[in-house]
């Protein structure tokens, strides 16, 4: 589903983005690079805020959890809502990155 395809897809932002900073750091030019692969560093981009996005849900998830309350129910529905709401977008992003690349 939704969530699979995100951590699919985050993995490879985050082999794109340890691939670009391994060619910096090793003094290899990555122009060639973001010829064959564009939109590499876009994706890479939108895939560090997206995973930081959904840790910080994670996080607030896990205090609404540990906390309690009469409307904790609700308040985990709402947040896992927007996780799934970050990871859709997500999904829908890296597949515009990739039409936009075969043009």
């Amino acid at each position: 589903g939704q969530s699979e395809r995100f951590y699919e897809r985050i993995r490879e932002a985050n082999a794109v983005e340890n691939e670009i900073k391994g060619r910096v750091r090793e003094g290899i030019g990555v122009a060639d690079y973001l010829t064959e692969h564009p939109g590499a560093i876009e994706l890479a981009a939108r895939g560090n805020v997206a995973e930081r996005q959904v840790a910080a849900l994670r996080k607030a998830r896990h205090d609404v959890v540990t906390k309690g309350g009469p409307d904790e129910v609700a308040k985990v529905r709402a947040i896992n809502e927007q996780m799934a709401g970050v990871m859709r977008n997500f999904n829908k992003d890296v597949d515009g990155i990739g039409r936009r690349a075969e043009q």
